[in-house]
């Protein structure tokens, strides 16, 4: 499940994630970059040259048109089933960068998937990004 809105920073999210499965036996979270790290690989193992080319040129599987989409809307950025890991909106993972800094992934809508493809890791201020209207997201993770 992917969680996106406007000014919502890192501790907002991390907290949406915690509470996605709260009425079941699975816990949910923040997906870690190693988790990332393991999917970038997996679309590398692929026979489909065009889900291992997505992993350093996102251009045509992710959203690059300066305009936020829901999550799903074009089924052409769907790779190996996962949508939207490409552009629109940068993702924030439990990858940390110092004492202070968090990891974002994927890129966003502004920018280009052949220089920051869905591969690209971006830090930030885990708190910072809410107050300059960036629009971020992150994806959940669930454990059984």
């Amino acid at each position: 499940m992917k969680i996106c809105g406007n000014n919502l920073d890192w501790y907002v999210l991390y907290a949406k994630c915690k509470t996605i499965a709260r009425e079941t036996k699975v816990t949910s979270g923040m997906i870690w970059g190693c988790q990332w790290d393991a999917t970038l690989r997996w679309f590398l193992k692929s026979s489909d040259e065009d889900v291992r080319t997505f992993v350093t040129d996102s251009t045509n599987k992710g959203n690059y048109s300066k305009t936020f989409l829901p999550t799903g809307t074009i089924d052409d950025y769907s790779v190996n089933n996962i949508y939207d890991m490409a552009g629109n909106r940068n993702e924030w993972t439990l990858e940390a960068l110092g004492a202070t800094g968090r990891t974002q992934r994927g890129s966003y809508t502004w920018r280009d998937g052949k220089e920051e493809p869905v591969s690209d890791r971006a830090h930030a201020n885990p708190g910072g990004w809410a107050s300059t209207g960036y629009s971020s997201a992150c994806r959940s993770v669930l454990n059984i």
